[in-house]
């Protein structure tokens, strides 16, 4: 009840402090006081559109250049700046601490530019580092090739050379089996003309051996003495015959191919007795 007669007491002043503008806000030109219009002027400021607002209730001080609120002012661009500006008029103070304050603004910018700078260096220290010690194993990796290399162009004649050898061993492998196959033709047409020169010499003996066994048979086919000389005859005749198929068969071992059996007689196959 009483918070109610309150109210009820002030009416519409209830909230009149809390509605009242900012003190040194922004307030357009055109609409500052007289007094706004000579703070601006004082701060140095009238040349902007927009001055600090004062409070509807602040008036002149009686006190004049005496007035300690004044000096107050002063002092605190004073302490504010770091150095003294007693000679300095309020407008020119203002500049001064505002140009400070730049300076600072754009000193604590160019400060947090260096810092990234800084850490950035330090980084690229680090890193200049890594690379030094990964130059350092790459030059000693240069210097290992190198001697790589000139061992690699010693193999390399070595083997070059050894590709000649090779190929004047290969020349001469080819002209060694060149000659090999000539003298086995050669050989291979000296011993079948020779098998067949004893072939033919054994065939003619057998047959004037056969021609004088037959005729000595048919002189003296009533006589002993005939037939003792028929037995002997064909004894040598026998003998002969083993003698042509042992030549016959060194010739048909020294024809027939390497790795080739000799044909065995079918069963029941007769053999022909040349009389």
């Amino acid at each position: 009840m009483a918070a109610t007669e309150w109210c009820k007491s002030y009416g519409r002043r209830a909230f009149e402090e809390e509605l009242r503008p900012t003190p040194l806000g922004p307030v357009a030109a055109h609409m500052a006081t007289p007094l706004e219009q000579q703070l601006a002027k004082v701060l140095g400021v009238e040349d902007q559109s927009h001055w600090p607002r004062l409070p509807m209730e602040v008036g002149s001080c009686e006190q004049g250049g005496s007035c300690c609120w004044r000096w107050l002012a002063r002092a605190a661009m004073e302490q504010a700046a770091g150095e003294p500006m007693s000679h300095l008029v309020l407008a020119d103070m203002v500049s001064t601490v505002r140009g400070y304050m730049k300076e600072l603004q754009e000193l604590r910018s160019w400060s947090g530019e260096v810092q990234t700078e800084l850490s950035q260096a330090v980084t690229d220290r680090h890193e200049i580092d890594r690379m030094r010690l990964e130059l350092t194993d790459c030059r000693s990796e240069l210097v290992r090739l190198k001697v790589n290399d000139g061992q690699l162009h010693k193999l390399e004649g070595e083997h070059g050379k050894l590709e000649e050898d090779y190929s004047k061993l290969k020349m001469q492998e080819d002209h060694l089996r060149k000659q090999h196959q000539i003298l086995q033709a050669d050989h291979k047409f000296m011993v079948e003309g020779d098998l067949a020169a004893a072939r033919h010499r054994a065939d003619q003996a057998e047959n004037e051996l056969t021609k004088s066994v037959t005729n000595r048979v048919q002189s003296q086919v009533m006589t002993e003495d005939v037939n003792r000389q028929l037995a002997r005859a064909m004894k040598e005749l026998q003998a002969q015959k083993v003698e042509n198929g042992r030549l016959r068969e060194e010739w048909e071992k020294a024809v027939r191919p390497k790795g080739t059996r000799k044909k065995t007689p079918r069963s029941g196959s007769r053999k022909v007795v040349r009389k």
